[in-house]
């Protein structure tokens, strides 16, 4: 299977989370960049810290993890 994730680097918002902190070490295990952000690091209501950042989504890995989260 092709593993995309060490290309990338990550931007973890809700990172102090433990969805966030589930995603973090995941992504890091397979040889990711991570730049985690909680709410201290990133004000999400504030429009002119937000529009700055390059935002990709990965929403299948997050509802991964979720889903597996949820079993344990």
């Amino acid at each position: 299977m092709d593993n995309p994730v060490p290309d990338r680097r990550w931007l973890i918002a809700g990172a102090g989370g433990r969805l966030g902190r589930e995603m973090r070490a995941r992504l890091t295990a397979r040889g990711a960049e991570c730049v985690p952000l909680d709410r201290d690091g990133l004000d999400v209501t504030d429009a002119r810290a937000v529009a700055p950042r390059d935002w990709r989504v990965a929403l299948a890995e997050a509802c991964r993890a979720a889903r597996q989260g949820d079993s344990k």
